[in-house]
């Protein structure tokens, strides 16, 4: 299920990134990639581009919204 929604996310025309987090110890996990089509929801370790492109194709090259 999750691969589908990540393979939605990222023919979509526009993502917008919600680098929304919560404190897990003393590190702040990044989670959620959106898009008027789907959602897609993770828990990283991080809020960096390694994170980002667990989701995001390095390649999308559409447009990133805010």
């Amino acid at each position: 299920m999750q691969d589908s929604i990540v393979k939605r996310v990222n023919d979509s025309p526009m993502i917008v990134p919600d680098e929304s987090g919560w404190r897990v110890g003393a590190t702040a996990p990044g989670c959620g990639r959106a898009t008027p089509a789907a959602t897609a929801y993770w828990v990283a370790d991080g809020r960096g581009y390694d994170e980002a492109c667990e989701v995001i194709s390095p390649e999308y090259s559409r447009r990133h919204g805010a």
